[in-house]
């Protein structure tokens, strides 16, 4: 009878913990998506200033359940900070950051096609 007791309390406390990592895991996620897309949204508009930029990024890390914690436009790169927030499973707060930088693609020039005759 102990040890069946023994096993239950063992078993408990490694779902407890496979749940705390998971939830960790998924907070993570969570803040690196919200920054990636934040990121992407101060670059388009990018063109109508820092502020807008900026506007847009927070914006977009609300809808994604993360809060802008640090945004910086250079040269038309955006760099953007975000935190989310997580709740553990025995009540404890979680909070990740993540971070992510967008900006315009390089633009590479067409290779040159040769017409000529081979004659």
């Amino acid at each position: 009878m102990v040890w069946v007791l023994c096993l239950i309390a063992l078993l408990s406390a490694a779902t407890t913990v496979a749940v705390a990592y998971a939830t960790a895991v998924a907070v993570r996620h969570r803040a690196d998506a919200a920054a990636d897309l934040a990121a992407l949204a101060a670059a388009a508009e990018a063109t109508a200033g820092p502020g807008a930029a900026c506007r847009a990024a927070a914006r977009t890390a609300t809808v994604n359940g993360a809060s802008l914690r640090g945004c910086l436009l250079t040269h038309g790169t955006a760099t953007v900070t975000v935190t989310a927030l997580g709740r553990g499973p025995l009540g404890s707060d979680l909070v990740a950051t993540g971070s992510a930088r967008a900006g315009p693609a390089a633009i590479r020039a067409p290779a040159a096609v040769g017409v000529g005759s081979s004659g």
